[in-house]
């Protein structure tokens, strides 16, 4: 009786100890298995961080080149000619004057103490047909005109009807050149600034400046 009773108590203590084995065993696959989710966690971050600094690096490489195409743009002086698409433009002088006659008729800036940039233009049509420089109304690949003025200001050009010297629908036979003044109406403190004044001609996505003080 006694050895049957020792030999049940042996049994229980090394199902015990099988038990505590398969507990441990367990607890390691489960630590290694951490692990690895962790180490490959780790891996992630750190690819995504780099991504970060690959973008970063990017942006003022694109700020630099907008840059670069602005300060590319060249300014050209009274008396000199640049090409406008078909066109030669030259501008050849400027003045600032309060009004300007013709055959007994004054031409005066619409509000009070205005002044007109009267700038004087030579135009040369190189194509292959007859084309209008500055028409009434732009559309297409048409030139028009702007003043431009200190930080950002632009003026439109006023358009003298009766005025035969005004270059507004001029139309030209190719490899004809044609010569007239373009006005501007400005208010007087613009007039009277030592500011720079440039005269953009544009056409289409062309555009070319002349500076004119």
């Amino acid at each position: 009786m006694r050895r049957k009773v020792s030999l049940i108590l042996l049994g229980a203590v090394l199902c015990i100890s099988a038990a505590a084995c398969t507990g441990s065993t367990g607890q390691e696959s489960t630590s290694d298995s951490t692990g690895v989710e962790t180490q490959a966690g780790t891996e992630a971050s750190v690819d995504s961080g780099a991504a970060g600094t690959e973008q970063q690096t990017q942006i003022p490489q694109t700020e630099t080149q907008e840059e670069e195409q602005q300060q590319e743009e060249t300014i050209y002086n009274m008396g000199e000619t640049a090409q406008l698409g078909e066109w030669d433009v030259s501008v050849t002088d400027m003045q600032l004057i309060e009004s300007i006659s013709e055959n007994y008729i004054e031409y005066r800036p619409q509000n009070e103490g205005g002044k007109y940039i009267q700038v004087f233009v030579t135009v040369t049509n190189n194509g292959k047909q007859s084309n209008t420089f500055l028409p009434s109304f732009v559309y297409g690949d048409a030139v028009y005109a702007r003043i431009l003025y200190a930080d950002g200001y632009e003026f439109n050009s006023t358009q003298l009807l009766g005025y035969s010297k005004d270059l507004h629908d001029s139309n030209l036979n190719p490899l004809t050149q044609g010569t007239g003044e373009i006005l501007f109406e400005v208010p007087d403190t613009v007039a009277s600034s030592a500011d720079e004044l440039l005269i953009r001609f544009s056409a289409g996505e062309e555009a070319i400046s002349f500076k004119i003080r």
